[in-house]
């Protein structure tokens, strides 16, 4: 790192500085950072003692087990022989052939990804990756025999999922990382190192973020470790750094993760920052030392010294040191005095800094030291308290602390309160020379959101894989709502929920006003199990309804502008439109008391309305929810041709003032009456009122809700008949009776304004207001439909089931009211078919605007919509912060007997079709239980050899009768993918499985990555599966 030349103690923000913005870690006996630091600071020793029993299962021989020199001892982690494969979209299979190493250190990098608040597939900036793992004793002890298989398929999958090269590039594959990524290795400092490297892409630019970090397990773990003499090993398997006792290490296991961002930036970005890196420096000892693998003092002073110089502090400043400290009698001292040849240097105070070392509580952790020691650290900073380093009790005699300025405390202590900003140092220097020296302070306070002038976020979100997870994680957050404070910031908690994660199919949504609201809703839905799993494609099945006439009101969008930038630049827009055609200015108008009978005059009402239902559509659709149809009441069809592109926002701003200004020029004695009954009883109230002149019916708006229209006296009738037959109707506020034959007078000066419109057919389905049917081609888009819009009855029952048909799982109101929503929900709910769909509307009357909108976007979320929540955070200054991470649903995916037959260098037998059923279904019973024969490897590498060649046959068969290669030409993955209509987020898959087709021949691929040629599948293969088909069938029906 450059220097930053920051003066100790000084509040600026420090220049070249790198901020710790996540972590993960699994470290023996610890699944979490805070569990990981709960160890340290009661002074917990991690070393699991093993029994015999455990030696032996995990293949440990009898003679080992009983040689007085080898000690039962190792750090253990947790699950490492389970894996999410499917999270990460890996099958079975190729989770076998991965490392467990490999695949907890994924998951580490997701989990530190997610602490920082960050989504991988979303985020738009280059992340780096820079990491380290051991040896796989995964292949040495379970798959080397593979090599009699080199070249192969199995070979290369098998290579790729275990070799250390493939650490770093596997994690930006999966989660589509662009920064740089490769695997760091120098023994015991590599992860360390990995850190260096990350901090030094990000001040060089190649980076946006890092990760960094390594894992370091063996497969199995359970082993303990022969004690010899002059090794480095502990006689009885305690770690005890510079204590006069220490005698070695004990080994462990883990895997530890760090993302890292420019401090700068993580400030700007309101991230929330768990400590910031001052200074690095790694370098080696060259040959200065006795031997290979000892220590340097001239190396370990040199790294130390340039790290303090890049750091720019006074070491006196520094109140805590995490050392190497492996405990042994030789390595302790020296490690020591070349601290203290640099942090003496013009420093004459003693015994101020405290130093520990980690490997005394989890061991040994080898390339994962160096993270471990650093997650420490930092959690030092974090907490104000220094913890114990395990089993000191007297000083190394070579080690004169006294004359120093360190010291080794035994009992957990108190940050010095004189020593501030708290700082920190780590060293990790690994075996071969190579020398890390970190130094770190506490991170800079964080302003809360709301008080940095953005608006509040309400809307809790969560998902997962599946009910069992999303229960976990909504558990998970309650424990942290119990535990955190009042000054828990809820709008950056929210946020981090919506921006910081990946969005699974099983959601729940939950808005609340403060902690304990969200706690009793997250409560009461775990109860109730009140969540919503989607389909595919679910998110496109969303309808918007756009309010009628009747729905306006004075203030209507006037919260919703103060703090949504899209909905105010669309109102904005359409308020640019329509004034010059207005005699006041719309948004007066519509937010100004003194304006609210003018508002009501239909001349503006209809300006009015479309304004805020075209301005809540397009912050709908920026939002990432797109109708896959519309459907509007009356006026509300205006919004809904626009949005359909049927025609253009000048032409509809023109059209809808003429309307309304051309019905406004109408005499009074027109009127509405809304009767609550349907279609049949208002048709026979109609004939018992003895049909008076030019009362007609308005709309049919449900089956339970017809309106009258015409003259007052007429209505007036069928409102006494009404009453005399026991039903209930209403007169509506309204000033003309609208879609009745007294807009005639209009109709001919409306064509006028009609006919100077320009037209198209509208690109998503429209359901007309005239026939409660979805229009068709050339239906809607001239002026004569419009003409008789204007007259004609409005048959939204009809286009509820229209819609209805179209099976979508999202109704959403896009108006200033939520009145057809209650009458979409009334209707299915009758019809019993409403228990699967989402009703929800975008403003209420009577609810606070920007809180409503979080409430529909919550439903529509759990509906399976694919919000852009940095489409909603626009303009906004919300921040993130560190909340419970994803429950993985880790499963045991370890080799099997395929293996063996290599092993033994059997030949594997090719399956024939004829035997294919037999010995699939041989090898399933006898999993099962049901038989005692279980085929050999040999057969079994015949038989996954044939399923092999039937997957690759459909799959192109499929592909060619989806379209795929219709034309005949080549094409990309990605055109291929959008001829087939691929659901988001298979791409990746489409990618491997054309990639196999071509590797089993069945697919061709030019010099530019297209694909295109397919070959047909043999047909053997398809009278196999025929046969198999017919037999499935056949049994079916003898059941």
């Amino acid at each position: 790192m450059r220097p930053n030349h920051m003066q100790a103690n000084t509040t600026k923000i420090p220049e070249n500085a790198i901020a710790v913005i996540g972590m993960d870690c699994r470290f023996p006996k610890a699944n979490s950072t805070e569990e990981y630091w709960d160890n340290l600071v009661k002074g917990k020793e991690c070393i699991t003692f093993l029994s015999d029993d455990e030696l032996r299962r995990a293949g440990v021989s009898e003679e080992t087990i009983h040689n007085p020199n080898y000690v039962k001892a190792a750090g253990l982690i947790d699950g490492a022989d389970l894996f999410d494969a499917g999270f990460f979209g890996y099958t079975p299979t190729e989770a076998m052939h991965m490392d467990p190493q490999q695949c907890l250190f994924l998951e580490a990098c997701w989990h530190a990804l997610e602490d920082a608040g960050y989504n991988p597939y979303t985020y738009p900036g280059a992340v780096a990756v820079f990491g380290g793992t051991r040896l796989s004793t995964y292949y040495v002890n379970f798959m080397a025999a593979d090599l009699a298989e080199y070249g192969t398929a199995r070979f290369m999958q098998s290579h790729i999922g275990t070799d250390r090269d493939h650490l770093c590039t596997r994690i930006s594959y999966k989660l589509n990382l662009r920064g740089p990524a490769f695997t760091v290795q120098c023994a015991c400092s590599t992860s360390l190192v990995a850190l260096h490297l990350g901090c030094q892409g990000l001040l060089n630019g190649e980076c946006d973020m890092a990760i960094a970090g390594a894992s370091g397990i063996d497969i199995p773990q359970e082993h303990g470790h022969f004690y010899q003499e002059g090794m480095i090993f502990a006689p009885d398997g305690h770690c005890r750094p510079y204590d006069a006792a220490a005698e070695g290490i004990v080994s462990g296991n883990g895997v530890g993760a760090v993302l890292l961002k420019r401090l700068e930036d993580a400030i700007e970005d309101r991230d929330s920052i768990h400590a910031v890196i001052l200074g690095t420096a790694i370098n080696n000892d060259g040959s200065s030392k006795v031997a290979y693998s000892a220590p340097s003092f001239e190396g370990q002073s040199e790294v130390i010294a340039e790290a303090l110089g890049v750091s720019g502090v006074d070491p006196a400043s520094i109140a805590y040191v995490e050392g190497h400290g492996t405990g042994t009698y030789l390595g302790d001292p020296l490690e020591v005095e070349a601290l203290n040849r640099i942090y003496s240097l013009n420093n004459p105070k003693k015994q101020y800094c405290a130093l520990g070392s980690v490997k005394s509580n989890v061991g040994h952790l080898e390339v994962v030291a160096g993270v471990a020691s650093f997650i420490k650290a930092v959690m030092t900073l974090r907490k104000g308290r220094i913890a114990p380093t395990c089993h000191y009790k007297t000083p190394n005699p070579r080690i004169h602390f006294e004359e120093t300025p360190f010291f080794v405390n035994n009992t957990a202590i108190d940050w010095p309160a004189d020593m501030t900003p708290r700082r920190a140092a780590v060293s990790s220097f690994g075996v071969g020379g190579t020398n890390a020296h970190v130094i770190l302070q506490e991170a800079p306070v964080r302003g809360d959101s709301v008080k940095a002038g953005a608006a509040a976020n309400r809307l809790l979100v969560l998902s997962a894989r599946g009910e069992k997870p999303l229960r976990e994680l909504a558990e998970s957050y309650c424990a942290f709502l119990d535990s955190a404070g009042d000054s828990l910031d809820l709008t950056d908690m929210c946020n981090t929920t919506q921006e910081g994660r990946a969005h699974h199919a099983t959601r729940l949504a939950v808005t609340a006003e403060n902690r304990a609201g969200f706690r009793a809703k997250l409560g009461e839905i775990l109860e109730k199990k009140a969540w919503r799993t989607s389909q595919p494609g679910d998110g496109e099945k969303t309808v918007f309804l756009f309010t009628g006439q009747g729905a306006q009101r004075t203030g209507m969008g006037k919260e919703l502008y103060a703090v949504q930038p899209v909905f105010r630049r669309e109102l904005d827009r359409c308020a640019a439109l329509f004034d010059p055609l207005l005699e006041k200015p719309l948004l007066d108008v519509m937010w100004k008391k003194e304006y609210g009978e003018l508002l009501d005059n239909t001349a503006y009402t209809q300006p009015a309305l479309f304004s805020i239902e075209y301005a809540l559509a397009k912050m709908w659709e920026a939002l990432g929810v797109k109708p896959m149809a519309a459907c509007g009441h009356s006026i509300g069809e205006y919004v809904a041709a626009c949005i359909g592109g049927v025609f253009s926002l000048e032409d509809a701003v023109k059209l809808v003032a003429a309307r309304g200004r051309l019905i406004a020029t109408l005499p009074a004695g027109g009127g509405m009456s809304a009767l609550l009954a349907g279609e049949e009883e208002a048709m026979k109230l109609l004939e018992a009122a003895g049909r008076p002149d030019r009362v007609g019916i308005a709309a049919f708006n449900g089956s339970f809700q017809t309106v009258f229209t015409g003259p007052l006296e007429g209505l007036a009738r069928v409102e006494a008949k009404a009453g005399e037959m026991g039903l209930t109707i209403k007169s509506l506020h309204v000033s003309h009776a609208f879609h009745s034959d007294l807009m005639e007078p209009i109709l001919d000066e409306f064509a006028k304004a009609a006919d100077a419109v320009t037209y198209q057919d509208p690109s998503i389905v429209i359901v007309s207001n005239v026939t409660g049917r979805s229009a068709q081609p050339g239906e809607i888009s001239n002026a004569g439909y419009w003409v008789r819009h204007l007259r004609s009855t409005v048959r939204f029952l009809d286009g509820i089931h229209t819609l209805d048909a179209l099976d979508p799982k999202a109704w959403l109101e896009v108006g200033p009211s939520g009145i057809l929503t209650a009458l979409c929900r009334r209707e299915q709910n009758a019809a019993s078919t409403a228990s699967s769909t989402v009703h929800t509307a975008s403003l209420h009357a009577r609810e606070p605007e920007w809180q409503q909108v979080q409430a529909a976007l919550g439903d529509l979320y759990t509906a399976g919509c694919q919000i852009d929540w940095n489409a909603f955070a626009e303009d906004q200054r919300w921040g993130r912060i560190h909340l419970p991470l994803y429950p993985f649903q880790g499963t045991k995916h370890f080799v099997d007997d395929s293996f063996s037959g290599v092993a033994t260098k059997k030949a594997p037998v090719a399956a024939s079709p004829a035997s294919l059923w037999e010995g699939l279904c041989g090898s399933a019973a006898a999993e099962s239980g049901e038989s005692p024969d279980r085929p050999d490897s040999a057969s079994y590498a015949g038989q996954a050899e044939m399923v092999e060649k039937l997957c690759a046959g459909y799959s192109s068969e499929a592909l060619t009768k989806l379209g795929a290669f219709a034309d005949g030409k080549f094409r990309t993955p990605g055109e291929i993918a959008a001829a087939i209509h691929l659901p988001a987020g298979l791409d990746q898959l489409l990618t491997r499985l054309l990639g196999d087709l071509v590797e089993n021949g069945l697919l061709k691929r030019d010099g530019k990555g297209r694909y295109g040629s397919p070959a047909s599948p043999d047909l053997t293969i398809r009278s196999v599966v025929d046969t198999l088909v017919a037999r499935q069938n056949a049994t079916n029906q003898s059941k």
